[in-house]
């Protein structure tokens, strides 16, 4: 019943035991179309249950803060147009080489948080507004994992495993 154009922060917290007494799929995705069609600027979803982001997701030009945290893989199948997007902090998430989608979808992207995800390769080279990396691999098993950053960018480690980084 909320009417208003627009809204600032949405969280969104789902547990098992609710995702698994409820139509997951169906309450998720009704919720985050509620969240986008209020041109939502800051997002975040913490997520205890599995979850597939639908393709809608993946677009959203008002979006500047994204924060996930959830045991799902962000491997979008679609385009991504997250043209506002400056924040993006991911947690115990599996990405894969989609994640370059992700990446080239963001062009306003400016930081960038990587904690306990799996990914074996990411490249920023095309993320020239990047300017700050967070990666801690602390909760993930040992992996290799190559960055190809860009020239302006800082990047911190904290509990680093195995990296390589190309320049």
């Amino acid at each position: 019943s909320y009417t208003a154009p627009k809204m600032m922060r949405f969280h969104l917290y789902v547990d098992r035991e609710t995702s698994e007494a409820s139509e997951r799929s169906h309450h998720g995705d009704t919720l985050i179309k509620f969240a986008i069609s209020h041109n939502m600027e800051k997002l975040s979803f913490v997520l205890n249950a599995y979850y597939v982001f639908p393709d809608f997701f993946f677009s959203n030009s008002s979006l500047k803060q994204l924060i996930v945290d959830s045991w799902n893989y962000i491997r979008p199948k679609c385009t991504v147009s997250w043209t506002s997007l400056q924040n993006l902090s991911l947690r115990n998430s599996s990405l894969g080489d989609s994640f370059t989608k992700v990446l080239s979808g963001s062009p306003m992207l400016e930081s960038l948080t990587l904690q306990s995800c799996l990914l074996s390769c990411l490249d920023l080279s095309e993320s020239p507004r990047l300017r700050r990396l967070d990666i801690d691999f602390k909760n993930s098993s040992p992996i290799k994992c190559h960055i190809v950053p860009h020239e302006h960018l800082t990047i911190f480690f904290f509990h680093l495993l195995v990296i390589y980084c190309q320049i």
